[in-house]
């Protein structure tokens, strides 16, 4: 009896031990995780290699990350989780990735993309960490913006306000104007406070104008009302027509009547007609009888005729 008792101490103490082990373990790989999200590229790189040259074994512990750990962190975890169980379609994609052009548009089209994978994952990293490398970062924004992906919004979101290329800033919002997570509305406004760069705002209006979505009103009239970039304030106009809120009437009437650039009044007028009544009416009415553009004064004779 007392040799049982001391076998079932034994055995317990083994599992205990066993299961300290594993946690510590899985800590230990949580740690290593977080340090790579935190570091600078060559650092992530690094790690990320020690990582998939453990294999399998971390494999758990990378997926506790990925479902339970803050963005930075799930995305190098879910990269590291890639690179393990698809590394021959990561090499061989990573390998054939376009490069973009200063323009910003794709050198080559868009690489064959290996059959089942995921690729989602490698982009985010690639758009995170391939800090010495602006053309890939801007070819991986726009290889999101294809996918659509719901995993792709935080990081997107991070770039258009941290990148220090404009190129890959305006990427990153054009993948969020056609990203399918409702969330991208609320991150593209989000980060109109923070952005210096008037062409990168501007993207950023043009991403909420395709939205069409009315959470954007307030944000695309307070760029109409104050923006000092021309792009900017035409493109809100734009988008405000697009939305068709009423809320804009006031601002896009005011536009019409004073705004000190061409452009930007064409489209007011533009986005009146599209609002409709009678203030929209009036307005156009005296933009035809004083403005000194003629395309003003066509494109509100145009959008008057659609009343």
């Amino acid at each position: 009896m007392r040799g049982w008792k001391i076998n079932l101490w034994t055995t317990l103490a083994l599992v205990l031990c066993t299961s300290m082990a594993a946690q510590a373990a899985d800590a230990d790989v949580a740690s290593r995780i977080t340090a790579a999200a935190a570091g600078d590229g060559a650092g992530y790189l690094l790690e990320r290699d020690a990582l998939v040259a453990d294999g399998a074994d971390v494999l758990p512990a990378l997926t506790a990350v990925a479902e339970n750990a803050a963005w930075r962190e799930a995305a190098a975890a879910g990269a590291v989780i890639g690179w393990i169980e698809q590394a021959e379609a990561y090499a061989s994609f990573q390998d054939q990735t376009p490069r973009a052009t200063a323009s910003g548009h794709l050198r080559y089209g868009p690489p064959h993309e290996p059959r089942g994978a995921d690729l989602v994952p490698l982009l985010v990293e690639q758009l995170l960490w391939a800090e010495a490398d602006a053309g890939r970062r801007t070819a991986a924004a726009d290889l999101l913006q294809r996918k659509r992906d719901a995993r792709a919004t935080l990081p997107l979101a991070w770039t258009l306000r941290e990148d220090p290329s404009d190129t890959v800033r305006q990427a990153a919002a054009q993948a969020l104007e056609r990203a399918e997570d409702p969330a991208a509305t609320g991150v593209l406004i989000e980060a109109l406070p923070v952005i210096e760069s008037g062409a990168v705002r501007e993207a950023v209006a043009s991403a909420l104008s395709w939205r069409k979505d009315a959470e954007a009103v307030p944000a695309l009239v307070a760029l109409l009302t104050g923006d000092e970039h021309d792009g900017c304030r035409a493109t809100a106009a734009q988008g405000l027509g697009w939305i068709g809120d009423t809320r804009a009437l006031a601002t896009l009437q005011t536009a019409l009547g004073s705004d000190p650039t061409a452009e930007v009044r064409q489209h007011a007028a533009l986005a009146l007609g599209r609002l409709g009544g009678d203030e929209a009416r009036e307005a156009l009415e005296g933009a035809i009888e004083t403005d000194a553009d003629a395309e003003v004064v066509r494109l509100a004779t145009h959008a008057l005729g659609r009343l």
